[in-house]
């Protein structure tokens, strides 16, 4: 449980079917990278609940977001509450 007002960035794994995938919180000021090993699955990362980015397995397969302040909207923006994905990019 986190408070509603805590700033944060919240990493949640989605369809967790392990006990040892749990979810982490970090500094709003992090970058949240996802690497996918090249002999894996695609993994899809969910930013918001909205914008959605694939991660196939390759070599060097990479993603990485982190929260965009410099709009001056910070966490108030109204389609994106913490402007999380507005500063990403996948290789």
């Amino acid at each position: 449980m986190l408070w509603p007002d805590l700033d944060a960035i919240l990493v949640v794994p989605n369809n967790a079917h392990a006990l040892f995938a749990r979810p982490m919180v970090t500094s709003p000021d992090s970058t949240i990278a996802i690497e996918v090993e090249s002999d894996g699955h695609n993994a899809l990362v969910f930013c918001d609940g909205r914008r959605k980015m694939l991660v196939p397995p390759a070599v060097g397969s990479r993603c990485s977001a982190a929260v965009d302040r410099s709009s001056g909207r910070g966490w108030a923006a109204p389609r994106s509450p913490t402007g999380w994905c507005a500063n990403s990019g996948c290789r």
